[in-house]
């Protein structure tokens, strides 16, 4: 399954929480130093190869502003792979199989069937010996989403649908992974090898986009008769976004919940989202289903789940969407000359400007005097290289 975990993009409010513990709320800096194992991923069921992320949080400096919590920034926050550990997913007997370390703090297995009748759980040895383990937790396996729907309005509004006809799944949770294709609005011919200009071995005019959801989406029909969700707000991109420009795709991932599962992450979500004034409550410790077996003192953040995720892409091209809705780049391109031999100046603005590498120009085209050249169109590098923001090469789902 090839996903970009975000609970670190929680890390900073949750190992808040660790420290603080809705202790009255104190205005002035407070320094500290917490080693937090953070482990991200869902043991799969069968659809999906399962990754886990184990990362560490360390040296936390808290600046919380007297005013506002909503302008709280971190000072420093260094957030390490946990590199070299050993990883099993274990039901009640034993280690069923090994993750393989695949660098960055992930590890991997291929996708394995599941027993429904058994729990599973997650064991981390690392580097150092010190031995964590989640919870154990029954198979869970999210039904299908019904259907991925769009909504043309002020901007370009997604929807899932999904239902349980068993009654069973309650608690739902979402995320998403965007793709799109785009364009630069020149063309650049050629590019310095750090030495001279030389024709680029590969087009940089059109590129693919990536990005992954971050905000905490849930569901629960717990107080329904009947256990459908409808038309749950996944994303809305703005109508101006370069997204939108040429084609654009949307994966999104269902997940069931157990309650403690879907209060694990409820509990992040409001307290990423529903900080304010000083007077407002303090966040609370979301309670992981990680711990320390070596120690219990050592925190750990995280919650792994255990089941099936299921999923549904949709793509979107230019001509569906409004006429009027343009991207306008941020960036005024054009081109300018550059000369081997400047008459103006006197020097090679080829050779100062364009051929070192890291220039922030980069040449476009040829400049001839009929004869030979004499130069080079140039313009900035964000007008004209694609990979400044994306990537050259086609994602392995992309549909044309």
């Amino acid at each position: 399954m090839k996903r970009t975990f975000y609970i670190s993009s929680f890390i900073i409010i949750a190992v808040a929480a660790l420290a603080t513990c809705r202790k009255p709320f104190m205005p002035d800096v407070a320094d500290t130093n917490l080693n937090v194992l953070v482990v991200e991923g869902v043991i799969n069921n069968g659809l999906d190869s399962t990754i886990i992320k184990l990362t560490r949080s360390m040296e936390l400096d808290y600046r919380l502003p007297s005013y506002s919590l909503t302008t709280y920034i971190p000072d420093k926050t260094t957030i390490k792979p946990e590199l070299n550990a050993t990883v099993t997913v274990e039901d009640e007997q034993g280690a069923i199989y090994t993750l393989t370390g695949l660098g960055k703090g992930k590890y991997g297995a291929p996708a394995a069937v599941l027993n429904a009748s058994k729990k599973y759980h997650l064991k981390i040895v690392t580097s150092a010996g010190v031995v964590y383990t989640s919870n154990a937790e029954e198979v869970k396996d999210a039904p299908p989403i019904d259907t991925l729907s769009y909504r043309i309005g002020s901007g370009l509004s997604f929807y899932a649908n999904t239902h349980d006809g068993t009654n069973k799944t309650k608690y739902y949770r979402w995320e998403y992974e965007e793709a799109w294709r785009f364009r630069m609005p020149i063309r650049s011919m050629f590019v310095t090898d750090g030495r001279q200009i030389i024709p680029r071995p590969y087009s940089v005019e059109f590129c693919f986009g990536h990005n992954n959801s971050v905000n905490i989406m849930l569901a629960s029909t717990v107080k329904q008769t009947n256990d459908i969700i409808l038309e749950q707000p996944i994303t809305t991109v703005a109508s101006n976004e370069e997204k939108l420009t040429i084609r654009y795709s949307i994966l999104v991932k269902q997940y069931a919940l157990s309650q403690a599962a879907y209060e694990f992450w409820d509990n992040m979500r409001r307290n990423t989202e529903n900080l304010g004034g000083i007077f407002d409550q303090q966040p609370s410790a979301p309670v992981s289903n990680i711990r320390c077996v070596t120690d219990p003192a050592l925190p750990a953040l995280g919650f792994v789940s255990v089941g099936a995720v299921r999923t549904k892409r949709i793509y979107i091209n230019k001509i569906q969407l409004p006429s009027s809705w343009q991207y306008r780049n941020p960036n005024t391109c054009g081109t300018s000359a550059r000369y081997i031999y400047d008459l103006r100046t006197k020097t090679n603005s080829v050779e100062q400007d364009l051929v070192p590498y890291g220039s922030f120009d980069v040449p476009v085209d040829t400049l001839s005097d009929g004869l030979k050249v004499i130069g080079y169109s140039a313009t900035s590098i964000f007008c004209a290289d694609c990979t400044t923001k994306g990537v050259v090469t086609r994602p392995y789902f992309w549909r044309d």
